[in-house]
């Protein structure tokens, strides 16, 4: 029997290296047993058909590592994308450049990846537009220009190019906007954006610290924060900004072009400074009399003025 074991053993490991199982290995030499004479060659053929149907019962089982993964299941859902943004108001592409060089040539890369919607309400008619190079110009200041808004009076050709350049239309695009989420845990903090007063109310009030990666939104309102804004925070109103506490992430004022709108601030220390569009960022240092002071910050004309607070 010894000699049997082995050469079923010989057997199996030969199919295995040609593909074949071990139960069709046992109905071969099950075949070649029965051929045989005397009763050694029917035992040995009884034995060989046992093992060969607790073999055929093992090929039966399915192989987890053989068996097809299961899919993956895709969730489509809606979601909404806060981001900035910029009035397009010429189609002379290099006076265009020229502009965001003086704007931020003296601050390198001014940005770090944000969103971009341009807005081209106020564009006027004229030759279609170089998209590619439009998004090229902003992606060199490290803007990434997604989507734009007011593009109703295009001609079709020129939709067509925007399409082409990967930019979506969002006509009803509001920056940053986002339905309200839980306050997060203190322990893994999740951006917090609300989009409105309460009702009747023109002046949205938050009553807590903003940390890292914290946004809030005052539509149509001012905005109010009773403690300080984190580096990596982002404060937006569509009116005015009074944080009292240190500002050291974001504020935008004015987001939806109210150029009266003002940022005020118990000790000014922000990342980036923003009214009805126009900005400065921390690449280019806040002036000495209003730094990590009680300031506010106002637009004159076509530039931001930096201006400290007396009590």
């Amino acid at each position: 029997m010894g000699g049997l074991g082995a050469g079923w053993h010989r057997a199996t490991l030969a199919g295995a290296f040609l593909g074949v199982t071990p139960g069709a290995i046992g109905k071969i030499l099950i075949a070649q047993a029965t051929t045989g004479r005397g009763s050694g060659s029917r035992r040995q053929a009884r034995h060989l058909e046992s093992r060969a149907s607790r073999a055929a019962r093992s090929d039966a089982r399915p192989d987890p590592k053989r068996m097809p993964a299961a899919p993956f299941r895709i969730d489509l859902k809606s979601a909404q994308l806060g981001t900035l943004q910029m009035a397009l108001r010429t189609r002379d592409l290099a006076a265009w450049r020229a502009s965001l060089q003086e704007a931020w040539g003296d601050v390198g890369a001014a940005f770090d990846g944000e969103a971009l919607c341009l807005d081209l309400r106020e564009l006027p008619p004229g030759p279609a537009l170089d998209w590619p190079a439009v998004v090229a110009a902003l992606r060199h200041w490290q803007l990434c220009p997604v989507a734009v808004t007011g593009a109703s009076a295009l001609s079709d050709g020129e939709r067509a190019a925007v399409r082409a350049a990967g930019l979506v239309w969002a006509d009803d695009l509001v920056p940053a906007a986002a339905a309200p989420s839980p306050t997060p845990a203190p322990a893994a903090p999740a951006p917090v954006q609300e989009t409105a007063p309460a009702p009747g109310a023109a002046t949205l009030v938050i009553d807590r610290p903003l940390r890292s990666g914290q946004q809030v939104y005052a539509r149509d309102a001012d905005l109010i924060v009773l403690g300080l804004v984190s580096h990596g925070a982002e404060v937006i109103a569509d009116g005015h900004i009074h944080v009292y506490g240190a500002l050291r992430g974001r504020a935008i004022a004015g987001a939806k072009g109210r150029t009266d709108a003002r940022i005020f601030a118990h000790s000014l220390e922000a990342e980036l400074l923003a009214v009805a569009g126009t900005f400065r960022t921390s690449e280019k240092p806040l002036p000495a009399d209003v730094l990590a002071k009680p300031a506010q910050v106002r637009l004159d004309g076509e530039r931001l003025v930096f201006e400290p607070l007396k009590f």
